[in-house]
């Protein structure tokens, strides 16, 4: 299933924990569609020829979910 999130979207999404290369997010919203869904948003480096760093730049989807919050904002 394919949703497109948008901004106003992130507060129904509660951080669940992350892998080296995957962000784990649970759904906490009112949508009875959405309801028990869990969004699994792969880390994307910026640059790919670069080797990777000891922190990671979000990706689109990241920075809708966790755009706003700045002790988030690496890289």
């Amino acid at each position: 299933m394919e949703v497109a999130l948008q901004a106003c979207d992130a507060v129904d999404w509660v951080y669940k924990g992350e892998g080296a290369e995957n962000l784990i997010l649970s759904y906490n919203g009112s949508s009875p569609s959405m309801l028990g869904k869990v969004l699994r948003a792969k880390k994307v480096l910026n640059d790919k020829a670069q080797p990777a760093p000891n922190c990671v730049n979000f990706s689109s989807y990241e920075q809708l979910v966790w755009g706003d919050i700045p002790e988030l904002q690496w890289g």
